[in-house]
């Protein structure tokens, strides 16, 4: 299923690592946004996690593409 998804997130960025790049940076500031409330909601972490892990996934086709 992460595969799917990424592959989903790939295409839709037309394999752009640019954007892809942007995507993850999107996701690591609301990691840094919520490290700084101190919210300790264990499936909201778990949803930036599948987040991180499906961009990473993106990223690295987009880049074995090249």
């Amino acid at each position: 299923m992460l595969h799917q998804l990424s592959t989903y997130v790939c295409s839709s960025a037309s394999s752009n690592l640019a954007t892809l790049t942007t995507h993850a940076a999107h996701v690591k500031e609301l990691w840094q946004d919520m490290v700084a409330l101190g919210l300790h909601d264990p499936e909201l972490w778990d949803t930036v996690d599948l987040a991180w892990e499906i961009v990473l996934g993106a990223l690295n086709l987009a880049a074995a593409q090249r």
